[in-house]
């Protein structure tokens, strides 16, 4: 499900096929797949329109990044579904909290996810975990490691985990990653505008 030329595809091992079920006609899941795609393309859409503004605030062109990410990129599209935890697990000693995903940070430059107004997403904001209120129809932007480091920590990637909420939780991230030819160094953003 993402725009990869042969010669990428070829020339990096890392690749491989959205796998998907063979008889999809015949179980009638072709219009999932048709709407994951959609939604990848949409959602590819926005994140080049989010990566020009970071550019223009480090100071760089507006198409700075569109190398990395415009005709192919690693971008991924999951979904994902959040089961409670037992009764007896408890993740966070502190709060005395069950978590479905434990702390931590995206790795790559962008992450959009969409969460069906399910609450349980925490993010860490002046050293504590905030709740990050529903809003129907929004889009939650995550910051990636990969950005932190590579605007040497102009931009700082989101510290988040989900809370288990006591009841089956969805949601859908789309992880905006460079194409693995991109030539990305610590020192990428040191140089003159570009």
């Amino acid at each position: 499900m993402s725009d990869i030329s042969e010669w990428e595809r070829k020339g990096c091992p890392l690749y491989q096929k959205t796998p998907w079920p063979k008889n999809s006609t015949e179980l009638d899941l072709d219009w999932v797949l048709k709407t994951f795609e959609q939604h990848h393309k949409r959602m590819h859409n926005l994140a080049m329109k989010l990566i020009r503004c970071f550019a223009v605030g480090l100071g760089k062109r507006e198409d700075y990044f569109d190398p990395w990410f415009k005709d192919e990129s690693t971008a991924v599209f999951r979904g994902l579904h959040y089961l409670p935890r037992p009764a007896d697990v408890i993740l966070d000693n502190k709060n005395d909290q069950k978590l479905v995903a434990p702390e931590h940070s995206d790795s790559g430059f962008i992450t959009l996810l969409t969460t069906f107004m399910f609450p349980g997403l925490q993010v860490l904001f002046e050293g504590e975990y905030r709740s990050i209120k529903s809003v129907k129809n929004a889009i939650v932007i995550n910051i990636g490691a990969t950005l932190e480091k590579i605007s040497n920590n102009k931009i700082v990637a989101t510290r988040h985990r989900v809370l288990d909420i006591g009841y089956e939780r969805y949601s859908t991230p789309f992880f905006f990653e460079p194409k693995f030819s991109a030539r990305i160094s610590n020192n990428t953003l040191s140089s003159k505008r570009q």
